[in-house]
C-alpha cells in the first residue's frame, strides 16, 4: 500500500474514459479509480470530447490537470505493485517517459471477479489471462507535462481507443 507516502503535489492521474454502456467496462473504470485514489494524487477524467478518442481525451485531460508530472492510466489497468507507481514516478522526473510496467496481463471474466473480491493482484500470471506478455504499451505511463508537450501530445489521428501510444 500507499500508507506512509508523502503525496506528490506536482503530480495527477489521467484517464480517457466514456461510458457506452457496458457492466463490465464501468465495473473496471470503478475499481481502476478507487485503485489510483489511494495514492492522493488529482484524478482527471475526460470522456467529453468530440470526437471522442483516447488520444484527444487525453490531451484535454493533461490540459485540465495543471501538473508538472502525468500518470496516464488506461481506465482498466492498474499496476500490481503499488511501488512500481512511485519509481516510475521518480524516473519520469528525469527521463521524460515511463513505462510503470514490464508486463500486461488481461484477465479473463473469473480472474477480474477475483480482483473485486480482493485476490491481490501480485498473485495473478498468465493461467488467469486470456492473453499475457512482457512489456506493453500505453496501459500505465508516467512523464512530465514538458515531455508531453515537447511530443506534440498524444497522436489526435489515431483511432478510438489504440495506437496514439505507440
Amino acid at each position: 500500500g500507499c500508507s506512509g507516502w508523502a503525496v506528490a503535489t506536482d503530480v495527477a492521474v489521467v484517464m480517457a474514459w466514456r461510458d457506452m454502456g457496458c457492466p463490465h467496462r464501468r465495473a473496471g473504470f470503478g475499481y481502476t479509480f478507487r485503485w489510483w485514489q489511494q495514492f492522493g494524487w488529482p484524478i482527471v477524467v475526460e470522456g467529453k470530447v468530440e470526437p471522442f478518442t483516447r488520444a484527444r481525451a487525453l490531451n484535454a485531460a493533461i490540459r485540465r490537470a495543471d501538473a508538472e508530472v502525468i500518470v496516464q492510466a488506461d481506465p482498466d489497468s492498474v499496476l500490481a505493485d503499488p511501488d512500481r507507481a512511485r519509481l516510475a514516478l521518480g524516473l519520469a522526473r528525469h527521463e521524460g517517459l515511463v513505462v510503470a510496467h514490464d508486463r500486461y496481463l488481461y484477465l479473463t471474466e473469473d480472474a477480474t471477479a477475483s480482483v473485486y473480491a480482493d485476490r491481490r493482484l501480485d498473485t495473478f500470471g498468465p493461467d488467469d489471462c486470456e492473453s499475457s506478455g512482457a512489456g506493453g504499451v500505453g496501459n500505465v505511463t508516467v512523464f512530465r507535462t514538458s515531455t508531453w508537450r515537447a511530443a506534440g501530445g498524444f497522436d489526435e489521428r489515431c483511432g478510438l481507443w489504440s495506437a496514439d501510444d505507440a
